[in-house]
């Protein structure tokens, strides 16, 4: 454990938080039906900023925080200045902006979602636990006391199925360096991806030295060359110690032997002016190093946290909040860039769910005992496993069956969630319920945005979408131009009550 000192602590200048700049652009490029992407038509930023791991749906779960995700606009920057829609999925790395939730039931409303992957890139190694990928050691986490499990994306289905060469995005979490070494990542989600024409890595920076755009540091265990031509995606501000960046460079530029990377474009990012001077709280989610207790401060993904004795620590104490510690903190950035905690939450599988899952049960395989809600494989094998509220009034049937709306306890496995407790709701009865429903396109229009769905009992359903709503290998004008009644999956929440119920569609996806 190594301490800080106050005159140690970066002081970055406060500033609008490039992504949310970068998503106003593509509000003009994209606009449709009014409302930008960056504020949604409100003009203003949003008031809270949640940095993590999305740990469940239910709305949208970061490190067991919950946020009303029905009307956020969800994107990625894959390659350099390029914004893409995008879908929020199970151990992806997030920044949410949001504002409070009037009706208190979460804890805020996302307006924005980034998806920000930690690595992209062609692998290196594959040893049994760990790969590389451009000088990064990525560990392979499969036990839920220690923070998010691993989860592989399909055709992954273990560490094994990975081989070197293969491009991949990894969501991670940074760990700390042990006895000296170089510090690295525990992988939260990995995803086969084509090659792309740039490598995407990401974290705080240590030994900076020069002066932009003509400079180099490290990143984790990799020193990043800044040189002319290098394109600057944010105001080519100094860069500092423990500053996190988003470096885009070619593959071919990473020299092994010094582990070298030679950057294309870099984006330096600034979280500390994310959010309006609303007196909103904030949430950042992440392992701890830097731990120095006699000072009440530790960091977190680059951002010194400070805690002292009116910080409430939940699920432990003060003498819990080791190097490695998997936390979620609550509180205020202060104007210094650091950050003011006013509760420590301890995650782990003793002291908070470890992942929670909320939705319409799709796929059950009665004789394997799988099933999946909200794009998430759930495993009910377990024989301890607690059946909660499942009778013929409420759930239809006494076991498990499709179309029953149920909220699963868990912990994470490589494939999805490992169900402790599965509880059957009435999906009426739950304010702002995301429900799927499976059919086939029976009618649409591109113009007014609405399609109808018929359901496998002969109904149909009336389902809307707007500018929010994500379209997964398919679009709206492909949907129209594709053969007639072609199956479709819709994700979303109820709108209205009885025969004029509409489904607002969040998201909506080929096939069954």
């Amino acid at each position: 454990m190594w301490g800080l000192s106050e005159s140690s602590l970066p002081r970055w200048t406060r500033r609008r938080p490039i992504w949310l700049a970068t998503a106003l652009t593509l509000a003009v490029l994209m606009a449709c039906g009014g409302g930008g992407v960056g504020t949604n038509g409100t003009g203003s930023a949003p008031q809270g900023l949640s940095v993590g791991t999305v740990t469940g749906f239910g709305s949208v779960i970061v490190d067991g925080a919950r946020f009303d995700d029905t009307v956020a606009n969800v994107l990625i920057e894959r390659q350099p200045g390029k914004l893409d829609r995008a879908e929020v999925k199970l151990g992806q790395g997030v920044e949410i902006g949001f504002d409070v939730d009037g009706a208190g039931t979460h804890q805020g409303v996302a307006r924005q979602i980034q998806i920000e992957p930690a690595l992209i890139g062609p692998v290196g190694s594959v040893g049994l636990k760990t790969l590389t990928l451009l000088g990064q050691t990525v560990q392979i986490n499969t036990d839920p006391a220690f923070g998010p499990v691993t989860v592989f994306e399909p055709p992954y289905l273990a560490l094994s199925s990975v081989k070197p060469a293969d491009w991949v995005e990894v969501h991670a979490i940074a760990v700390p360096a042990v006895a000296g070494g170089q510090p690295s990542w525990v992988a939260t989600r990995i995803e086969q991806r084509v090659p792309m024409a740039s490598a995407r890595l990401h974290g705080a920076v240590t030994g900076v030295s020069g002066v932009t755009p003509n400079q180099h540091f490290q990143l984790g265990a990799v020193t990043v060359q800044l040189s002319a031509p290098v394109q600057l995606l944010t105001p080519a501000t100094p860069l500092t110690h423990g500053q996190v960046v988003t470096i885009f460079a070619d593959p071919a530029a990473f020299d092994p032997v010094r582990s070298v990377l030679t950057a294309q474009a870099v984006r330096m990012r600034d979280r500390l002016a994310s959010k309006s001077p609303a007196a909103v709280d904030d949430y950042i989610g992440g392992v701890v190093s830097g731990s120095d207790g006699l000072n009440g401060l530790f960091v977190l993904d680059g951002v010194i946290v400070h805690w002292d004795g009116a910080t409430v620590i939940s699920g432990g104490t003060a003498s819990n909040l080791l190097d490695g510690t998997y936390v979620r903190v609550q509180g205020r950035f202060d104007i210094d860039g650091s950050f003011q905690s006013h509760v420590i939450q301890l995650r782990n599988v003793v002291t908070e769910k470890a992942a929670e899952v909320r939705g319409t049960v799709t796929n059950w395989l009665p004789g394997t005992r799988q099933f999946t809600v909200r794009d998430v494989v759930i495993d009910a094998t377990s024989p301890s496993i607690v059946l909660e509220n499942f009778n013929l009034a409420l759930c239809g049937a006494t076991d498990l069956s499709n179309g029953q709306y149920v909220v699963v306890d868990g912990v994470g496995m490589p494939s999805g969630v490992r169900a402790q407790n599965i509880r059957c709701e009435n999906e009426l009865a739950v304010p702002g319920a995301v429900i799927e429903r499976s059919g086939v396109l029976s009618r649409i229009d591109t113009v007014a945005q609405w399609l109808e769905l018929t359901l496998s009992d002969g109904s149909v359903l009336h389902v809307t979408w707007n500018e929010h709503s994500f379209f997964r290998e398919t679009s709206a004008d492909e949907l129209l131009n594709g053969k007639p009644m072609q199956p479709i999956s819709v994700e979303g929440t109820w709108s209205g009550t009885g025969a004029s119920a509409v489904l607002v569609a969040s998201k909506i996806k080929l096939g069954l």
